[in-house]
């Protein structure tokens, strides 16, 4: 027999909205400030954001920008990544991450994901790994932590770990932001660990 298909039902494939839908009236309320006010760079409003987040992050500092993409490519030029070097991401993933290591001069180099989390497979990371890998850029699909004990522990040897943030649940990312701060992997948004072997002093978090 014959399943009758219904046209008019959508099942949309991500509910963006749903992230935010609790919020929205705070937020028009804050965004029509924001607006009244003519400030749309910097301003109290942005002061606000990296105080917070830098307070929730246990940061000594955090820095807003444009997007996460931007945040990657910083914190890639901050560790000195440029042309000659590879970076190792995952083949599933938003294309922004292999647009910022592109953007940085550097070649991205796909692998292979877990069949189960989608995340980095660490035993097909170090099968990549080369003279000319200066990063592995793990990214954490649908809110799933990567493996970064294990990708961390294939950079040992001095080699500095990007860490791109693409998840869609906030408390999840800025809790995930903080363990990462103590594995010393450089996150979009603790670009203080990679900086760290050049600079004594505490640097500031990215939050993109």
């Amino acid at each position: 027999m014959a399943v009758p298909v219904h046209s008019d039902v959508v099942i949309p494939l991500v509910d963006v909205k749903a992230q935010y839908a609790p919020l929205i009236p705070e937020l028009k309320e804050r965004l029509g400030e924001v607006i009244d006010s003519g400030r749309f760079i910097f301003g109290p409003e942005v002061e606000a954001f990296e105080s917070e987040s830098a307070e929730y992050l246990g940061a000594p500092h955090a820095i807003g920008v444009a997007n996460g993409t931007d945040a990657l490519v910083i914190a890639l030029e901050a560790m000195g990544i440029g042309a000659g070097d590879e970076v190792i991401c995952p083949s599933f993933t938003f294309y922004a991450t292999a647009e910022a290591i592109a953007r940085a001069g550097a070649t991205p180099v796909f692998a292979d994901i877990d069949p189960v989390t989608l995340n980095l497979d660490p035993a097909d990371v170090a099968d990549r790994i080369t003279p000319r890998t200066k990063a592995i850029m793990p990214v954490h699909l649908f809110g799933r932590p990567a493996p970064l004990a294990e990708l961390a522990a294939l950079g040992h040897s001095n080699r500095a770990i990007a860490e791109r943030l693409y998840i869609t649940q906030r408390t999840v990312e800025t809790h995930l932001t903080h363990a990462f701060q103590k594995l010393n992997i450089t996150a979009r948004a603790d670009l203080a660990a990679a900086l760290e072997p050049q600079t004594p002093a505490a640097q500031p978090a990215l939050t993109g």
